[in-house]
């Protein structure tokens, strides 16, 4: 166990950078350029570490590619005129009467070259101003400084200047000005080491969202009002640059353009609307596809698929999907129908659905039908309710002598998702919550509810999204009935490549005569730092951690399994590739594996 925690936080420690961070603690930078004289160069005196990371990164001395120089008069000209460039570094963090003096050493190579900083006290943001330079018409509100990103009483940073710039515009782009400038003044009042910033909004015209002209592929059997049901504004509305955006992600998200693009002119109409032009290009309407997957705990597994996108000339989608492994042989085909009873916002989804599954708590074969209507109550937010019906027998359960079961539900979902990918999110989140009354027709005529709340966070903490911290947390709860009442394949269970990985699939709950039985109730948590070092590569280490357990409300007396372990990911058009191998933590003796190895396509969540 030791050995497994261990090789798990050196990953970790690595996913963050911290090999290059901890050269930089030292404040070292060596350069041995051949036919140059070696020489190293540090930083002594500055205020905080970040601040020494900065100094050695603008250093021309200590940068990625040190000049190689030959004699020591010429390393400290170099040095000297690294001077300008590290001041105005300090600067850029608010050290406005920052001072530095350099030194080289003299003697046997390789020489010392120290960069002595006094950075002196560091100017706090005290004031930030928007005014707005338009006429007495302008109709539209400003962001406070908190959300521009700028805090009063913090240590300056001149990165703000532009980020809030770019909010300004952004937020009147939002309102109904899509040509909105801004431009600041800065003043530092060295008497009290603070600044002031004054930004001042140039609005230009406001405009209202004109006639948007679509520019069909030649050929294409698709009807205008359903590429114009996914425009998320109408004629007449205030312009909204985040609609375009929307707009955009709608249209390639129906999987039949390969491109979507609109376009407006770099002027206002004298009615204030502002027409626009979408091109679109067309995407081959039907998709094969094809992958395999590979765990410790399934085995290996085959998924094939076939999709048309646009069946009957309105964007209707058929699918048919098979999965297959050791342990589940899954057949479903959904068929999707938009501009639901005559509703731009709406959806009719119906789902059939065969399956096979033999996991360790016990053994059933089910064909599933469900009718949902889904539609958008905001821009991001769906709401979703129906009718499905279930045949189902259940062998191998270990707390029930019933096999088969007839039963009716109404599944039901509410989901707000602000993810920026789905398939590789960056940022966003997911929230969401399912259930569903369930009514059985054989047996005792049981009734019970089965719902579960889901929310997922992503967080960028390096530029271009380099390194991305994950976070999940899962609870459900079944009322209404006794576990042994509840159908097996519907109770609760935890453990798994989508769960908690370690350990194998649906096994993390109470064992009855060596067999998992499941739960009424269920606890997930996930974290996962995702470092993307190359463009196709990246690696991830997790801390993942779940149970079932047996009353409605979960007994914190009982174990929580928790699960760690380390993977790659190869990154593709299409979604990235991962490979996890995971450690349980809490292993129990005779049952879990000593790791678990997993293979699939797109993120574990």
């Amino acid at each position: 166990m030791a050995k497994v925690l261990a090789l798990t936080l050196i990953l970790a420690l690595v996913l963050a950078g911290c090999a290059k961070e901890l050269a930089q603690d030292l404040g070292l930078a060596r350069s041995e350029e051949p036919g140059g004289i070696p020489y190293e160069v540090k930083i002594t005196g500055a205020p905080d570490e970040e601040m020494e990371e900065l100094l050695l990164l603008v250093s021309a001395l200590a940068g990625d590619d040190p000049p190689a120089l030959v004699t020591s008069g010429l390393v400290r000209r170099r040095a000297e005129e690294d001077i300008p460039n590290l001041l105005k570094a300090l600067h850029s963090r608010g050290y406005y009467k920052a001072e530095m003096q350099v030194e080289v050493s003299e003697g046997k190579p390789p020489l010392d070259v120290n960069y002595a900083v006094l950075p002196g006290p560091r100017f706090t943001l005290a004031q930030v101003r928007i005014l707005v330079d338009a006429e007495p018409e302008y109709r539209a509100g400003l962001p406070s400084p908190q959300e521009l990103g700028m805090e009063i009483g913090q240590g300056f940073r001149s990165e703000w200047v532009p980020e809030a710039q770019k909010r300004i515009r952004q937020a009147l782009a939002s309102q109904g000005y899509p040509f909105a400038e801004a431009t600041y003044e800065a003043v530092a009042d060295f008497a009290s080491n603070s600044m002031h910033i004054t930004f001042t909004a140039q609005p230009g015209p406001f405009a209202r969202f004109g006639e948007t002209d679509i520019a069909m592929p030649e050929g294409l059997d698709l009807s205008p009002e359903y590429v114009r049901s996914k425009l998320p504004w109408k004629p007449g509305e205030a312009f909204d640059a985040q609609a375009l955006a929307q707009a955009r992600n709608n249209l390639l998200g129906t999987g039949l353009f390969s491109y979507a693009q609109l376009t407006y002119p770099e002027q206002v109409g004298e009615d204030e609307e502002l027409p626009l032009r979408l091109e679109l290009r067309e995407r081959p309407p039907r998709t094969v596809r094809a992958g395999v997957t590979y765990s410790t705990d399934l085995g290996p597994g085959v998924e094939l698929g076939w999709e048309h996108r646009n069946l009957l000339g309105e964007g209707e989608n058929l699918s048919v999907g098979l999965e297959a492994n050791f342990v589940n042989r899954i057949l479903e085909s959904t068929y999707r129908e938009p501009f639901f009873l005559f509703r731009e916002d709406q959806s009719l989804i119906l789902t059939a659905r065969a399956a096979d599954e033999q996991p360790e708590a016990y053994r059933s074969q089910s064909i599933d039908l469900t009718g949902v209507v889904e539609r958008y109550i905001f821009r991001r937010t769906r709401i979703a309710g129906g009718l499905g019906f279930t045949l189902l027998n259940v062998d191998d359960d270990p707390i029930s002598d019933q096999n088969n079961y007839a039963l009716f539900y109404l599944p039901l979902l509410i989901a707000r998702d602000t993810r920026d990918n789905i398939l590789d999110p960056g940022g966003g989140s997911l929230l969401s919550a399912d259930g569903a009354p369930y009514y059985e027709v054989f047996g005792e005529n049981n009734f019970f509810f089965k719902y579960t709340t889901n929310a997922q966070f992503y967080w960028s903490l390096m530029d271009e999204k380099r390194l991305i911290l994950a976070t999940r947390a899962r609870f459900g709860q079944i009322p209404g009935q006794e576990l042994s009442t509840v159908p097996a394949n519907i109770r609760f269970y935890a453990g798994g490549g989508g769960s908690v990985r370690g350990y194998e699939y649906k096994t993390l709950s109470t064992l009855v005569d060596g067999d998992p039985v499941g739960g009424r109730s269920l606890l997930e948590t996930s974290a996962e730092l995702r470092w993307r070092f190359l463009d196709n590569w990246g690696l991830v280490t997790f801390l993942d951690g779940g149970r079932a357990y047996t009353d409605v409300v979960p007994d914190w007396g009982e174990t929580y399994f928790w699960g760690t372990g380390l993977g790659v990911r190869y990154y593709t058009d299409f979604g990235p590739i991962r490979a996890d191998l995971a450690f349980p933590l809490n292993r129990r003796e005779e049952f879990d594996s000593h790791f678990q190895f997993y293979i699939s396509i797109g993120q574990s969540f």
